[in-house]
Parts: structure tokens; C-alpha cells; sequence
């Protein structure tokens, strides 16, 4: 949505599942900074963005790597998929039945 750069890199040292954590802001943050205010955990609602893993434990499966992810602007986890198309990522988030495709590109 071109609000923030997400840094995909090996979850751990040695790890060959990936992570996608929130690494900076493309728009202003609001005094004191951006928290994620729509946590569904009300003891998380305080803590910054900046730094948060949106994308966690994404494993390959053939052409697709598949895991866990998160939207802070909706406080929603969701089993993510993702796909990479040339430069860009094409990253499917599901919860239950619903899901929604989002096209992610490379930061410049």
C-alpha cells in the first residue's frame, strides 16, 4: 500500500524459513510513533510498528512459500502464501474462507 517497507530475511541464523518484519515507514508517523493500536491482544496495543513481523515462518512449497501473517492495520493474523512474479511478491492472506491477494514491490 506503499505506507511502510517490509525486510524478508531468514527467520534465525541457519533458518530456511523466512520472516518479513516491518523495517521503515514510507509515510509520517504520528507523534511518539506508530503502535499497533488494533492489536487483538490489548497488552501489545502499545508496542511500536517499527520492527513488528508482519510474515513469519514462510517455508517453500515447490514455487510458493507458505506461513503465518499479520496485518496491524486490521489486528488480524492469517495463513499467508507467497509467490514471487519477476520483481514483485504476490502475497495471498486467508482466514477461514476469505482471502485476498495483495502485489508487493521491491523497494527502491
Amino acid at each position: 500500500d506503499g505506507k511502510a517497507v517490509i525486510t524478508i530475511a531468514p527467520c534465525s541464523s541457519g533458518s530456511a524459513a523466512l520472516c518479513g518484519r516491518i523495517s521503515r515507514f514510507l509515510v509520517p508517523e504520528p507523534a511518539g510513533g506508530a503502535r499497533d493500536t488494533n492489536n487483538p491482544n490489548a497488552s501489545l496495543r502499545e508496542r511500536p510498528l517499527m520492527g513488528v513481523q508482519v510474515l513469519s515462518n514462510l517455508t517453500r512449497d515447490g514455487e510458493r512459500w507458505s506461513g503465518r501473517g499479520y496485518s496491524p492495520e486490521e489486528g488480524r493474523n492469517f495463513n499467508a502464501t507467497v509467490r514471487v512474479d519477476g520483481g514483485r511478491l504476490n502475497v495471498r492472506g486467508c482466514v477461514a474462507v476469505f482471502c485476498r491477494t495483495v502485489v508487493w514491490t521491491r523497494a527502491s
